[in-house]
């Protein structure tokens, strides 16, 4: 058995005791894991500033427009500083009694991105406001788009009732189940489909899958 001085067992204290002496203990931000995501993840006030000045002063060019008919979806290529526009009824009176639903859902040109409902409300809650951000799934995790402006007619919203909010979309085997086989019409589910048809890599990627 061999026999170990003190000198021996206090080796690794001394080496601890030497780097503490050299420990820096001034706060450094860019090391703080807190401010650092905190910084990654917070909006460029800046810039969603200038994108909004656009509209102001009048350099804003229409690129595309379409009107959705009901139970009906679309596709647009968006580049990176370009602004989708949403209109929709605000209310029930004037159009047969129900309310308008918008179903958006994003995909990087590569397909492999998509808009997460679960990391962007876990980001910025189920109510979207203004700079709130939609994000990609949890492999990824990036800024897809973010809300730069709300010209929602709020006082026309009726009471108890919220405007934008994010979710998993529905399909008719939900509403079937939830409403009756009668109430089933095309959903969320087949209106992402139509827009997926409208772009030839995505449409294939559907047929093979």
């Amino acid at each position: 058995m061999t026999e170990l001085s003190m000198t021996e067992l206090c080796k690794p204290c001394v080496e601890v005791t030497k780097d503490l002496e050299n420990f820096d203990s001034n706060y450094n931000a860019d090391v703080d894991p807190v401010k650092t995501f905190s910084d990654s993840v917070s909006p460029d006030l800046a810039f969603y500033e200038r994108v909004r000045d656009t509209k102001r002063n009048g350099s804003r060019q229409l690129v595309y427009t379409d009107v959705l008919e009901r139970e009906t979806g679309n596709a647009f290529l968006v580049k990176a500083g370009q602004v989708i526009r949403i209109e929709q009824r605000p209310n029930a009176e004037g159009n047969n009694g129900r309310t308008q639903i918008m179903d958006v859902l994003m995909v990087t040109p590569d397909l492999q991105q998509y808009s997460d409902h679960l990391n962007s409300t876990a980001m910025d809650g189920f109510n979207q406001r203004l700079y709130s951000g939609i994000w990609t799934q949890s492999r990824h995790f990036r800024k897809m788009a973010t809300l730069v402006e709300d010209e929602f007619p709020y006082d026309e919203l009726p009471e108890g009732f919220t405007h934008i909010w994010l979710a998993a979309h529905c399909s008719p085997e939900y509403i079937g189940l939830a409403h009756g086989l009668e109430k089933v019409t095309n959903s969320c589910h087949e209106n992402f489909l139509h827009g997926f048809s409208r772009i030839p890599a995505i449409a294939t990627f559907v047929m093979k899958n």
